[in-house]
């Protein structure tokens, strides 16, 4: 009587037969990335070029351009898989809320200090004859495109494909945007703040404590700026 062979379990499949998905997986993720990457690398460039060579579509102060690419083009490709988390409190622990008072402290003191650097304050613009609603319209159209931009749309990709250092591209693409400044002290003070804000933002899943913090810094910066 001629022997049955033996059928192989299931699980003892060669490892071959289960990698194209992983395999496929891990590729789409790495193209994302770098999408992710391009994509801001190339907004950045754009935004820098407009300042040179082109007229800024601009609406009653708020700046159309930045809101279109550093936040909406962003948000409608994040929005299927959005963290809607990520913008809450749930995810903070309570020495969070000491960081943030601390935050506003330091950012209070580096404001005043804008004095003692005459390059850095005159390169500030003077908004003692800008109407307040112009002002307001201007922080808000760039900086909630800058942070979802930088710390949710770009780090959250890093994190799948480069999870122990992908984060330090942040910072890195925070600093050399600002180098176009007359004083190395503006991308010298953005790579500080962006490493200690991706950081968090990378440890507590969420974004809104270094939202918070940088809205807090223009709003002390403007306010100096009407004033001095």
């Amino acid at each position: 009587m001629a022997h049955r062979r033996k059928r192989k379990p299931s699980g003892s499949a060669k490892a071959g037969t289960a990698t194209p998905p992983a395999a496929s997986l891990s590729l789409r993720n790495g193209l994302l990335t770098l999408l992710a990457l391009a994509y801001v690398a190339l907004v950045l460039w754009a935004d820098v070029f407009l300042d040179h060579f082109m007229q800024r579509p601009m609406f009653h102060g708020a700046d159309l351009f930045k809101f279109t690419t550093w936040f909406l083009i962003p948000f409608l490709f994040c929005l299927p898989r959005m963290d809607w988390g990520y913008y809450g409190i749930k995810r903070w622990v309570r020495f969070d809320y000491f960081i943030l008072a601390a935050a506003i402290l330091l950012e209070l003191l580096a404001v005043f200090s804008v004095r003692l650097f005459p390059t850095l304050r005159d390169a500030l613009p003077d908004l003692r004859n800008e109407s307040l609603v112009t002002i307001t319209l201007w922080n808000l159209s760039w900086l909630i495109g800058w942070e979802f931009m930088h710390r949710y749309l770009l780090l959250r990709r890093l994190s799948v494909s480069f999870p122990r250092f992908g984060w330090l591209l942040i910072p890195i693409y925070e600093g050399a945007y600002h180098l176009v400044w007359p004083t190395l002290l503006m991308p010298a003070g953005m790579v500080i703040f962006s490493l200690i804000a991706t950081y968090w933002s990378l440890k507590r899943r969420n974004g809104l404590l270094p939202f918070l913090a940088h809205l807090v810094i223009e709003f002390q910066l403007t306010v100096f700026l009407i004033l001095a």
